[in-house]
């Protein structure tokens, strides 16, 4: 009887975790959590914070987490992740900027979380990524064509990964760190769509995944991350002079995290969100490469890590994403303006 009645609390705990840490429902109360945002999110007069403000566009018909996001002749695109089961989904959405409105397109050729994403000439490129519960890490480049709605196969990747981040550069996609089966990954490699090949380059000073990359002027700035798990979150910040071919290492954040977003808003770098051990963060940093320093912004209207990061006409979408590390999942659209 003892041993029934342990099973039963046991059992009742995990189902009562599930549906708070995965799909964000209270079940005592029956609705659901942590997706509160800030009154000044739905003001009809928005509220300036320090650096911007913050809107609320229509949300994703999808709540996920671990997406890709690329921009693409104006769209957004948001690809793959993780659903509120904790599932592996092929699942495309796009976001029309203009309209505030939502599309769905022919959905990635297999299921795959922690892609990397970027667009080049009206095709998106789709790099590596996870699969399923096991993390396992792939080597496929899928090439989007928006005008036929369709998928191909690229050369794939010198190796296999996933939670890497990618940059464009003239016309070439620059891919920097990552995971793979054995840990986190300190690769860089560059991908030539013209060419349909890729080249290896200089490898990162340090091992990282999950980590967020801008290009400025001539130089890729690369921030934050994990070594190996959430526990193992960065505030290091490294540059890539494409000059110079070399790294150097910049003054770090403020914060250590990984599974952040970043954009490059006039000639410098924001850093927002992410997760460091077990929680999320709502932290946002921006990092001047002129006078080489940091400074705090204001948070996010709710701490998120896992969400797709685009930036369009002057404006930083956050889309999807999770409160609480894990599985959890949102459907946000977010819309950050710059002063």
């Amino acid at each position: 009887m003892k041993k029934f009645f342990y099973l039963l609390i046991v059992g009742a705990v995990s189902v009562y975790g599930y549906f708070w840490f995965v799909r964000g429902i209270d079940l005592f109360k029956g609705e659901q959590v942590g997706i509160d945002l800030p009154v000044y999110v739905y003001a009809d007069r928005p509220a300036v914070k320090t650096g911007g403000y913050w809107l609320r566009a229509t949300p994703m018909p999808t709540p996920r987490s671990e997406v890709g996001a690329a921009a693409v002749d104006g769209r957004i695109y948001v690809i793959g992740g993780r659903d509120g089961y904790g599932r592996t989904i092929s699942t495309v959405e796009v976001f029309d900027i203009f309209s505030n409105t939502w599309s769905k397109a022919a959905p990635l050729p297999e299921p795959l979380h922690h892609v990397a994403a970027a667009s080049v000439e009206g095709k998106l490129y789709v790099i590596g990524g996870l699969k399923g519960f096991g993390n396992t890490p792939s080597n496929t480049l899928f090439i989007f064509d928006p005008v036929a709605n369709s998928w191909r196969r690229g050369e794939s990747l010198p190796a296999a990964l996933g939670a890497a981040s990618a940059a464009v550069l003239d016309g070439v996609i620059h891919v920097f760190g990552g995971r793979n089966a054995l840990g986190s990954l300190g690769v860089y490699y560059v991908y030539d769509p013209l060419r349909n090949n890729w080249v290896t380059g200089q490898d990162m000073i340090s091992v990282r995944d999950s980590l967020v990359v801008e290009l400025i002027g001539d130089k890729f700035y690369v921030a934050g991350g994990q070594a190996g798990n959430s526990l193992d979150a960065l505030a290091t910040l490294d540059v890539f002079d494409t000059r110079l071919n070399e790294w150097d290492v910049l003054e770090p954040m403020s914060t250590r995290r990984g599974d952040a977003g970043s954009a490059g808003i006039k000639e410098e770098m924001y850093v927002m969100g992410g997760q460091a051990g077990t929680a999320a963060s709502d932290q946002v940093e921006i990092y001047d490469p002129t006078r080489h320093n940091w400074r705090i912004a204001a948070p996010l209207p709710t701490p998120l890590h896992g969400f797709g990061c685009v930036t369009l006409n002057g404006r930083v979408f956050v889309i999807g994403g999770g409160k609480r590390v894990g599985w959890s999942v949102t459907d946000l659209n977010l819309v950050f303006i710059p002063e």
